[in-house]
């Protein structure tokens, strides 16, 4: 659940990572159940890393339009 994935990204947070990858079927996917339901994973992602260090997400981006949306949508 996104609920076990945010306390798993927070205790990460703590660790000395250089950067958090995550791979997604879609990387706009969204939450279907629980506390999140209905909002994107990659925006929660990047709320919970407040900046605190780089987010590579992957998934469904073929094109260089799809690569360079999924880019932008990390200030959404």
């Amino acid at each position: 659940s996104m609920e076990i994935t945010e306390e798993l990204v927070k205790n990460l947070m703590e660790k000395p990572l250089d950067f958090l990858h995550v791979s997604l079927m879609d990387v706009h996917s969204k939450v279907r159940e629980g506390k999140y339901q209905g909002e994107e994973r990659i925006k929660l992602l990047h709320q919970w890393m407040d900046g605190r260090m780089p987010l590579i997400g992957i998934g469904s981006i073929f094109t260089a339009e799809q690569a360079l949306e999924a880019v932008e949508s990390k200030n959404v």
